[in-house]
């Protein structure tokens, strides 16, 4: 699915890693927020917007978990950076892209 992610139409398979993963943290991590969110993505963009500010990405703000337009998503360079540093951290990850 992470290869698939990462291809330019990799749309469809960002809001089924976010079904998923949301789906995880509601039923695993953390049950207290099973009735605060309304859908698995709606947590999952949040756990994004949570990870961005710990890896202090100041100028970003998720919206949706592909990236395509929506008023909300906002970023700059600088943080795109930051987070492809982050990501390269991950051997997973850096193999993919390889």
């Amino acid at each position: 699915m992470l290869y698939g992610l990462l291809l330019p139409s990799g749309n469809d398979a960002a809001i089924a890693i976010a079904e998923f993963l949301g789906e995880m943290l509601k039923n695993y991590r953390l049950p207290l927020l099973k009735s605060t969110y309304a859908s698995n993505v709606s947590l999952f963009v949040s756990e994004m917007n949570k990870v961005a500010s710990n890896i202090k990405m100041s100028e970003t703000t998720f919206a949706n978990p592909h990236g395509l337009c929506h008023f909300y998503n906002r970023s700059s360079c600088v943080d795109l950076a930051k987070l492809c540093i982050h990501a390269m951290k991950i051997p997973l990850f850096r193999g993919i892209v390889n």
